[in-house]
């Protein structure tokens, strides 16, 4: 993975993707419709378009951190 002021470029085996930067308040944001890529910090996240995995995700309902559990 490469990254410049515009664009991201991504290397997964012998495909390659080009994500021009898009605008965000919470990170850098790289997408396009082959995928998105999302840098903060230490943090990555990268959903290519095909990845079947992705389909599966869903939102959890988290704890409050005021719970005796959180």
């Amino acid at each position: 993975m490469r990254t410049t002021a515009d664009s991201a470029r991504i290397q997964i085996g012998a495909r390659q993707l080009k994500l021009p930067r898009k605008p965000s308040a919470l990170s850098e944001r790289y997408a396009n419709a082959e995928g998105t890529l999302m840098l903060d910090g230490e943090f990555v996240a990268f959903v290519p378009r095909d990845d079947a995995g992705w389909k599966d995700c869903r939102r959890s309902k988290g704890i409050p951190t005021s719970s005796p559990t959180g």
